[in-house]
């Protein structure tokens, strides 16, 4: 009530300073005095005022405002500022990358302290320093990792289908480009692996595998053999009932060789055996003693495998 009041009072002391202004302004004039123009002059100008201290109160209003955006975006421009000259910092460091020749096997000891087995036919590519809020690096082909331990800096392997990511552990990848599938084995600790495809994820335990066939893939842990996908690294191939296909493809890298299925028929068939220190020609004798195949060499390292039992020539 009492707002509304002082309001009123506002308004009638504004039309008396209104009205005084007009009497001033006619007095010395011969004009008759026109009590209803009078009026209507008055509230012209009434209103008038009050657009105009609308007006000033709003462009107080949004200059205000202008200068609380202004302050509350200096912190946003200097971190803004800030994580692009660390993105900058980081793209500038130098990436390495080492490739594997078929038939050997490269062990090396990244920045961090993590130690990487590289099979034969593949390539690591990695930052000469881990700068970052992540430790990644790009693998092509087969390696195993032994990662040193950082809670605050987790290890991405990136490959074309998965990527695993670790804090600290053991375990295998294999993403050749000619295989249709990518597998992961945990050795010790525990990894996430991330399909690159639909972003599904899986949590792996010790002595399980993860399959993903061309981008496609249950995400289904299965337990397996160790062994059998990780003693590439300490110089063995061991096949349990292997396709033919898949050992053939093993052979031509762990050997840098090139061998050649003639017959379909071959690719269902399977091999069990343990390689080690033989020779190719001495394999290749112990797959046509196993299986029913014939080889023919058509130079020191490129062989035909045929249907039929019989030795290489």
């Amino acid at each position: 009530m009492n707002h509304t009041n002082s309001q009123e009072d506002r308004q009638l002391k504004r039309v008396d300073k209104l009205l005084e202004k007009y009497w001033i302004e006619t007095k010395n004039t011969t004009v008759d005095f026109d009590e209803d123009k009078v009026l209507v002059e008055t509230y012209r100008r009434i209103l008038n005022n009050q657009k105009e201290q609308k007006n000033k109160k709003r462009i107080s209003m949004v200059d205000r405002f202008a200068r609380i955006a202004a302050v509350l975006l200096i912190p946003v421009i200097i971190y803004t500022v800030w994580k692009q000259a660390i993105n900058n910092e980081q793209q500038a460091v130098a990436n390495h990358t080492i490739t594997t020749p078929a038939g050997t096997i490269t062990n090396f000891q990244l920045n961090d302290g993590t130690t990487v087995w590289l099979n034969g036919g593949s390539k690591l590519i990695y930052p000469e320093t881990f700068n970052g809020d992540q430790r990644e690096v790009q693998l092509i082909g087969e390696a195993f990792f032994d990662v040193q331990h950082d809670e605050v800096h987790p290890f991405i392997v990136q490959t074309a289908d998965i990527n695993i990511e670790v804090l600290g552990t053991r375990f295998n990848v294999s993403a050749y480009d000619d295989d249709d599938f990518t597998t992961a084995v945990l050795e010790k600790g525990s990894i996430k692996a991330i399909n690159n495809k639909d972003g599904r994820t899986c949590l792996l335990k010790p002595g399980h595998l993860i399959k993903i066939e061309n981008g496609v893939g249950n995400m289904q842990p299965e337990k397996v053999e160790l062994y059998r996908y990780t003693s590439w690294k300490d110089g063995r191939l061991i096949f349990t009932n292997e396709p033919l296909e898949n050992v053939v493809r093993k052979l031509e890298r762990w050997y840098n060789a090139t061998i050649e299925l003639k017959d379909e028929e071959l690719k269902k068939y399977t091999y069990s055996g343990v390689i080690e220190l033989e020779s190719l020609g001495d394999v290749l004798e112990m797959l046509t003693i196993t299986t029913p195949i014939r080889c023919e060499k058509l130079n020191k390292n490129t062989i035909s495998l045929f249907k039929k039992d019989s030795l290489c020539k």
